[in-house]
């Protein structure tokens, strides 16, 4: 919509530059007068919105190629085939590595893998006779009533593990104490290329202890480029 529209924070500025063309929060506004304004600037937005779209999707692609991510959509009911034949096979090739891949975490608490299967398509009849306003909230409800939850015990197992996502900041708080352990005052001069790779190798790069240099200095010595190589006889 913003492609077309202007959202709440855009439209309160134009609406400010309505009111007075010259300034904006006391500051004087320089105005170039040029023909056919608005549609260069309708351009502008359409053209900015669809790029950010474009990097947002790429930017979380991942979580549609992943299959345990895309098996959490299997929740949303509103999402489930009308027809009953399609609803049978619907979601059963997701269920089925659900199992796979939390194998062990969930046979330690008590599932039987072989009822999983056979509790879903249950529950997808369960849930296909229910009115429209009752799916909505319908793993709540299961959730919380003990006679509903004992009819999939086995199934619940799995609708627990996609119904949560275990989302850390962990990586990038490790990430910020590493770049403040190797961006020191003493080495404020490195590039964000150099501190990336220099980065990249403390957290995925092996141990001090592990690490054979033989190979680096190698690869360095025989380097088309050198900076500050010192003058070592063969």
């Amino acid at each position: 919509m913003l492609t077309t529209e202007a959202g709440k924070h855009l439209q309160h500025f134009i609406d400010e530059m309505t009111e007075d063309p010259s300034s904006y929060h006391g500051h004087q506004v320089k105005r170039v007068d040029r023909e056919n304004e608005e549609e260069e600037f309708a351009s502008s937005r359409s053209d900015v919105i669809t790029k950010l779209l474009k990097h947002i999707e790429r930017r979380f692609a991942s979580l549609k190629q992943d299959l345990i991510h895309a098996a959490t959509s299997i929740l949303d009911t509103s999402q489930w085939p009308s027809a009953k034949e399609e609803l049978a096979t619907y979601a059963n090739t997701s269920v089925d590595y659900t199992c796979r891949h939390f194998r062990d975490i969930i046979i330690k608490q008590g599932c039987n893998l072989e009822e999983v299967m056979y509790e879903w398509q249950e529950a997808k009849l369960f849930i296909g006779d229910l009115p429209p306003a009752r799916r909505h909230t319908v793993w709540r409800d299961i959730f919380n009533d003990p006679e509903l939850a004992a009819k999939f015990p086995n199934f619940m197992h799995i609708v627990e593990v996609l119904l949560v996502l275990p989302l850390s900041t962990a990586a990038c708080e490790r990430g910020f104490s590493c770049m403040k352990q190797v961006k020191t005052d003493w080495r404020a001069s490195l590039t964000v290329e150099m501190l990336t790779k220099l980065m990249f190798i403390v957290l995925n790069g092996p141990a001090p202890t592990d690490f054979r240099a033989a190979g680096a200095v190698k690869a360095w010595w025989k380097a088309a480029e050198r900076t500050r190589r010192p003058d070592y006889m063969e």
